[in-house]
Formats: C-alpha cells, structure tokens, sequence
C-alpha cells in the first residue's frame, strides 16, 4: 500500500495456486501439441506463445493464460515466473508461510518456490499439483499512467493516500471434454 523505496521499484508477490483434483498433469502447448512435463520445473514466460493446461485424467482441466498486457486497461505484461510442483499436504510448502518465502531482492529464477524443486524435482504426472505464479511488476509514477504505485497528498490537516494497484494473475480457461 505503500510508495515504497523510489519510483523504480520491482515488485514480485508469490502467488500458490493448488489443485483439488489428484489426476492432474501440466502440460505445454507448444504449436498443436501439449507435452507433459513429467518431472517439477519452471520457466519465466516472456511471449503469449507460452501456455498451459492442467489436465486431469478424464480431460478435464483448465487453460492456463499468463498475462502478458492482455487482461488489463493499461496493457502491461507481468512477465512471470511459473513453477509447477507436487502438492504434499504433509508437507508445509507455502501454505501456511507464504509472505516469508519470497527473497526479495534476486532477479533470476529464484524467487521462492524453486526451494520446493531443487535439488531433486519430483515426477507430477498424474498427481495433486501446486502452481507458483511469480509476476515481475516494475512500478511507474508518471502522472496519469500510475501503476503498482501509491502517493499521499495533505488534505485539510491529514494525509490522504492514493493507490495505483498492480494488475497481475493468470487467466484460467476451463476445459472441456
């Protein structure tokens, strides 16, 4: 909510998306065809060329769209990192300290969730998986095109504060069979 640091700040905010479904497979579309990824990964998405699907074994699932520049009014790409992992409900990754596993500060894969991957990622074919969604949001203060920003004007004696949100998030398509 607030300006922050400077006007030329990098906002990355880990999003956890699980999947109730325990059948499901992530697959790429590249062209016409949908490989699977068989084993956890990720990839920073830069072209609306990079889809998506999580697939359940009857074909069920959904079209995963990042946004880049395409969903919102003012046209800007969120340039994301994704990561697909298995979802281990034994296991507390991310879902009860999310806003902790972030670095802040890194500008290359690791942004958090890779930790759930490395060193030795695990198969998620046909399993309960988790996707990580991590945009890259750069901020801009110039007037009348504000975004991921927040400013503060004093009105009769007291600091009123307006803010500019960041648009970010995938687009989910439902598939049906």
């Amino acid at each position: 909510m607030g300006r922050g640091c400077g006007n030329n700040g990098t906002y990355r905010p880990v999003m956890r998306i699980a999947f109730a479904a325990n059948n499901n497979s992530f697959k790429e579309i590249i062209g016409t065809k949908k490989p699977d990824w068989k084993k956890e990964g990720w990839k920073q998405i830069l072209s609306i060329d990079n889809q998506f699907t999580i697939e359940q074994t009857n074909g069920n699932g959904y079209k995963v769209v990042p946004d880049l520049g395409k969903f919102s009014t003012n046209n800007i790409a969120d340039n994301p990192f994704i990561y697909i992992t298995k979802n281990k409900p034994d296991t507390d990754e991310g879902e009860s300290d999310l806003v902790t596993i972030g670095p802040c500060c890194t500008t290359d894969y690791k942004q958090g969730p890779e930790k759930f991957i490395e060193p030795k990622p695990d198969d998620i074919q046909n399993t309960s998986l988790v996707l990580w969604y991590v945009p890259v949001l750069k901020n801009d203060d110039t007037p009348n095109k504000e975004y991921c920003w927040a400013k503060a004007a004093l009105v009769n004696g007291v600091y009123q504060t307006t803010t500019y949100p960041c648009i970010a998030g995938p687009k989910f398509i439902p598939l049906r069979k």
